[in-house]
């Protein structure tokens, strides 16, 4: 692991989930928990008295189905859904009827190319084509097309072989602004810790409000506003441990 700052207690800490706590997949359905992880989570949730949340492009309930997380913080679709870890909806998504015409538009391009797949996230669409990679150009461009269509309504973001469309003026950084306004975040340092390109506007949240970023992976191509990295999934699993570990016995 790099060098990375000594745990604090006040730290209030926010977690990606693909590509941060679970390894990627060729398919999101096929993706694997690690054995005890929840386990891990809540360890450190009690270590931080309880300022730690879930931060994904995944819906909430798709989240507690893969994990099971559903005592823990946690925000869903970008920022569209955040819900406090006592059950308390600090915000929920709108349906829009442009998401779902440019979903119906996203089917017939998956219908005519194979190996794409459209994920649906209740408000939001998710293109991948991991299994596709060809397809990469012409995906970006039909995303693009649906944009310039619902331009005041619909913005999309880049993941790791995915396209996402989803409403305009949602993303994770919006969700951990909601989570530092409300206990128990509140008045704590803010360590978001992501893996992908929709993390950045977690990084960007978390550094203006003088906290920091950590990002997972070795792309040295990729740009990043974290100020810290970890290599890999099995790397941010031992650096949990070791946090709850040092303040545990603090």
């Amino acid at each position: 692991m790099q060098h990375l700052p000594e745990p604090s207690s006040n730290w209030a800490l926010f977690l990606d989930v693909d590509g941060t706590l679970i390894h990627l997949a060729d398919h999101p359905d096929h993706v694997q928990p690690v054995f005890g992880l929840v386990n891990s989570l809540h360890q450190v949730a009690e270590v931080l008295n309880g300022a730690l949340a879930l931060v994904s492009g995944r819906s909430i309930e798709n989240i507690e189905r893969l994990l099971g997380a559903n005592a823990l913080a946690v925000a869903g679709l970008h920022g569209q859904q955040v819900r406090a870890a006592d059950g308390r909806v600090l915000r929920a998504p709108d349906q829009l009827r442009a998401l779902e015409r440019a979903a119906v538009q996203a089917r017939a391009l998956a219908h005519d190319h194979p190996g794409v797949y459209v994920e649906d996230k209740i408000s939001g669409i998710a293109l991948h084509y991991r299994n596709a990679p060809g397809m990469a150009k012409r995906v970006r461009a039909f995303a693009s097309q649906i944009v310039k269509q619902f331009p005041n309504e619909l913005e999309t973001v880049a993941g790791k072989s995915v396209l996402e469309l989803k409403p305009v003026g949602c993303n994770k950084g919006t969700a951990i602004e909601t989570f530092m306004a409300d206990t128990p975040f509140t008045g704590r340092i803010p360590v978001f810790v992501g893996d992908d390109l929709t993390d950045e506007d977690g990084f960007r949240a978390v550094n203006a409000l003088k906290g920091f970023g950590i990002r997972v992976g070795d792309d040295t191509h990729q740009q990043t506003l974290a100020k810290y990295g970890l290599a890999n999934v099995d790397e941010v699993h031992q650096w949990l441990r070791t946090l709850t570990t040092t303040l545990g016995t603090g």
